[in-house]
């Protein structure tokens, strides 16, 4: 899967290390749908909402007619991997369901947790 492309490249770019996402930054970015971001720029602007909401989707951006939501796994030296779901766009739209989203976002943590990940800071100092 292309970083680029993919919720799950993409979530990997957001929470991942610097050097790779500098990288990718640098290297060609090839439009594999009409709907792929091609630009750096935009990608920066696309993982800056990532790493705020804490997934990533991908519709239509690989393969037409497909879409991933994807969350990142940590652990505690940072991102370990990332967890995703993958279907038609009938069934994971381009803004997922809250449903989706919930499921996908705490089974991340909880395989995070799991892995030793540091609570979210805003799980910090809450009972």
């Amino acid at each position: 899967l292309s970083y680029h492309a993919s919720a799950q490249g993409k979530a990997c770019l957001a929470f991942g290390p610097d050097e790779l996402r500098s990288r990718v930054m640098r290297a060609r970015l090839d439009m594999l749908t009409p709907h792929t971001i091609v630009s750096a720029v935009a990608l920066e602007r696309e993982l800056a909402r990532i790493r705020k909401r804490g997934w990533a989707v991908a519709p239509n951006e690989s393969m037409i007619g497909i879409n991933t939501l994807a969350a990142p796994i940590f652990d505690a030296n940072g991102l370990a991997g990332v967890i995703g779901i993958v279907d038609s766009i009938q069934y994971i739209e381009a803004e997922p369901s809250a449903e989706q989203i919930a499921r996908l976002t705490a089974t991340a943590r909880r395989i995070s947790q799991f892995l030793g990940a540091p609570p979210p800071r805003e799980a910090v100092g809450r009972g």
